[in-house]
């Protein structure tokens, strides 16, 4: 039974005739009194008397018929607000980024949203991948922003561009010029950011020191990658930094490029998540400049 079986029902009620009821909802007399039948018994209750002049409700069926007009009122009131809440989507796109990963391409990716799409804002909220998952399942955010995502169901991934990870040391330390093994079997320790909450980071890096076959001493892991820079500056540490975060401490920082052997277990694909069930084109558009911004920014980063 759905709302147009309850909106007959209650029409047949307050006309008392099928003939007119079948006017008023455009169809067929036989037709609609076929599916009063269906609901009769699909209710087990008669709910009306037929009689020559006419329908008349039943005494027992009346707190029936009530109800079904409170679920029809219940069932617009719904549809009105499920409407207002589309066309607030329409007008906004929630973004939850493992901020501030993306310092490069935002900026431009931003200025080109606003130059295609000036009445709908782009809506920022900071979140790492095992926040993002439940945020875009719960429908708390429309896409996340993350890098070396695990499959996930019901989330679609979309590379945006491949990021490199950089060896970084302390810039007024002996350790300029060490290579990623010598730096392992140095007496500085290596930091790093935990699995907990940059797991695609935490995985790339352990994934580059395989490939290096280099042990380093670990100190304790830190909770962010500004942390994390920051002990690096301040000469505590030596670590591997993805794209994205050169500008923190830069004077206090000296970023250089692994091996080119190293670089395709030292690199990581940047995604752009979704609801696979989500296929609006504002989301492509997103993607899509996301893209056009990386190509721009990474490859030249990579360069320096």
């Amino acid at each position: 039974m759905d709302s147009n079986h309850l909106h007959a029902v209650i029409t047949i009620a307050d006309l008392g005739s099928m003939r007119r009821a079948a006017s008023v909802l455009h169809c067929s007399q036989s037709s609609l009194s076929q599916m009063l039948k269906n609901i009769e018994r699909e209710l087990g209750l008669p709910l009306f008397e037929r009689l020559p002049s006419g329908l008349r409700l039943r005494p027992a069926a009346a707190p029936v018929i009530e109800q079904m007009r409170h679920t029809l009122a219940q069932i617009e009131q719904l549809r009105v607000q499920a409407a207002s809440a589309a066309r607030e989507q329409d007008q906004r796109l929630v973004v939850m980024s493992a901020s501030p990963s993306n310092q490069y391409i935002l900026p431009d990716a931003i200025a080109r949203w606003r130059a295609l799409h000036p009445d709908i804002a782009l809506e920022f909220h900071p979140g790492h991948q095992n926040e993002q998952m439940p945020a875009l399942l719960e429908g708390r955010c429309d896409v996340g922003l993350l890098g070396m995502p695990e499959a996930h169901p019901g989330i679609t991934f979309h590379p945006i561009a491949t990021v490199h990870m950089l060896l970084a040391v302390p810039a007024s330390s002996h350790w300029r010029s060490a290579s990623l093994e010598q730096l392992a079997a140095g007496k500085l320790p290596m930091a790093m950011v935990p699995e907990s909450s940059c797991p695609g980071i935490a995985r790339c890096t352990r994934q580059a020191l395989a490939a290096a076959k280099a042990q380093p001493q670990l100190r304790n892991t830190v909770t962010d990658m500004a942390t994390l820079i920051g002990t690096i500056g301040s000469g505590g540490a030596w670590g591997l930094i993805p794209q994205g975060f050169t500008d923190l401490f830069p004077e206090r920082v000296l970023f250089r490029q692994l091996p080119e052997d190293l670089q395709p277990s030292a690199s990581f694909d940047f995604c752009l998540a979704q609801r696979s069930d989500d296929q609006r084109p504002l989301i492509n558009d997103w993607l899509t400049i996301l893209r056009s911004a990386a190509a721009r920014i990474y490859q030249p980063l990579l360069q320096q």
